[in-house]
């Protein structure tokens, strides 16, 4: 065969050879999914679990509705040097399962526990944001010899303020025909003026997307939710971080759990740790110093 021939065939097996390889699919990226541990209904609660196994005690962040362990990313850094850090996905939220047909809080206290007692944690804080300091609470009722302290952020406000059932469905009324708009208007609020177009945008964003049936359920566990109750039957010490957007009382909080203690942040809204992370995490560190194990008792 003539040489020009074979160059010239060869230079085409050659050609579709690499036309092949560049039309064959790519392979898809592989994305990493979080372990997850079954609550007691059989639900995949997701969760990160981060720093030194070792450490003597572990933080459990709990987020609060419609967020997820996302929220607490710029906590790890801060935290896990001196503490294994523990970030779940409260079921319906994040990558946990969402198929439980009830929603409550008494079932997230439940959640919290399960993660607690697979990783095996036998000296924890719990640190819990908006909704996430109820379970909190909650969880820290069902597991006294472990829970070594509660930190409320940006909740807890007072124990004695209540709304009657009446007030709490009209104020919901508006949610049930328009959620991801209604939701929109709340989240904005939460947050102070002059606070960053992009967090704002971001959190509402994020948290507007939620399934609404999960969200108003959720809503309405709250107004059945009594906080002097909770407070008189929780044995751990209280100590929130809260912003200055709403007054805490302390005051009238110590009635009913006496070893309550509050921080408060200034010029923040509702998202503590995302607006001021660097303040917020060495008030958290602070706090965190301050709860004994049994022997330093």
């Amino acid at each position: 065969m003539h040489k020009g021939l074979v160059s010239q065939l060869l230079f085409l097996v050659v050609l579709l050879l690499i036309s092949a390889a560049c039309g064959l699919p790519a392979e898809p990226p592989q994305v990493e999914l979080p372990p997850v541990v079954t609550s007691s209904d059989g639900i995949n609660i997701a969760y990160a679990d981060e720093g030194p196994r070792e450490a003597p005690i572990a933080v459990v962040l709990i987020h609060g509705w419609s967020c997820d362990r996302d929220y607490w990313s710029g906590q790890v850094p801060a935290l896990a040097g001196d503490y294994r850090v523990v970030r779940i996905d409260l079921p319906g939220h994040g990558g946990s399962g969402s198929e439980r047909k009830s929603w409550t809080l008494e079932a997230y206290g439940s959640d919290v526990e399960a993660l607690v007692t697979a990783l095996d944690l036998q000296k924890i804080i719990l640190v819990g944001h908006s909704m996430g300091g109820y379970v909190a609470l909650k969880a820290a009722q069902r597991m006294p010899s472990r829970v070594l302290g509660v930190v409320g952020v940006d909740t807890l406000l007072d124990a004695e303020w209540s709304l009657p059932p009446e007030a709490w469905e009209a104020w919901l009324a508006p949610w049930n025909d328009d959620f991801a708009g209604q939701c929109d208007l709340f989240v904005r609020g939460m947050f102070p003026e002059g606070a960053a177009e992009t967090l704002v945008d971001d959190v509402a964003g994020k948290m507007c997307g939620a399934d609404p049936q999960i969200g108003l359920a959720l809503f309405r566990a709250f107004g059945s939710y009594n906080l002097a109750e909770e407070f008189a039957a929780t044995k751990a010490p209280i100590h929130c971080i809260n912003a200055d957007m709403n007054p805490t009382k302390v005051d009238i909080n110590r009635k009913y759990a006496p070893s309550f203690e509050a921080e408060i942040m200034e010029g923040c809204g509702h998202f503590l740790m995302l607006e001021k992370p660097e303040e917020f995490n060495r008030i958290l560190l602070d706090v965190l110093r301050g709860f004994k194990t049994p022997q330093e008792s």
